[in-house]
């Protein structure tokens, strides 16, 4: 959108994706998806939480998914989600 709205729903890291995908079936983890909302009702994001809480893959994340957008790649997140132009 050229509004500067940016709301992921559902977003998964495609890396951690592809990884997670090779463990063995018995051992296999999966990928705890993620949304992400700024501009919509408010300008400012805080993220906070205790040590690996999963910040830093979220703004990774975040960062990853409008560059492939903005690339015209597929972007692993649910329907209805926007990435800013």
């Amino acid at each position: 959108n050229t509004d500067g709205r940016l709301w992921l729903r559902n977003a998964r890291h495609p890396l951690l994706e592809h990884l997670f995908r090779q463990d063995p079936p018995d051992r296999r983890r999966k990928v705890v998806p993620i949304d992400v909302r700024l501009g919509i009702g408010f300008n400012l994001l805080v993220i906070t939480g205790p040590n690996t809480g999963g910040k830093t893959v979220t703004l990774k994340t975040t960062g990853l998914l409008c560059l492939m957008a903005q690339c015209g790649m597929h972007v692993p997140a649910g329907e209805g989600s926007q990435v800013p132009a």
